[in-house]
């Protein structure tokens, strides 16, 4: 979902859809999930939403190391 709204401009909930997808991600440890939630700040920039790709960054490496 959230890569979906990312491609066409829908940044900020795009961003919402990938906090909720990183939670699952982080309780059921999907490989796959968190390789999309990783490009996904890629298709958030080419589709004006810098600040979004930003703050997914920040959380995707808070929450990761966090995990450690």
């Amino acid at each position: 979902m959230a890569v979906a709204q990312a491609r066409t401009g829908q940044a900020d909930q795009a961003l919402e859809a990938a906090r909720h997808a990183l939670v699952i991600a982080s309780e059921t440890h999907s490989s796959r999930t968190l390789r999309q939630l990783h490009r996904l700040p890629e298709d958030l920039t080419g589709s004006g939403g810098a600040d979004q790709a930003w703050e997914l960054r920040t959380i995707l490496h808070r929450t990761l190391r966090a995990q450690r």
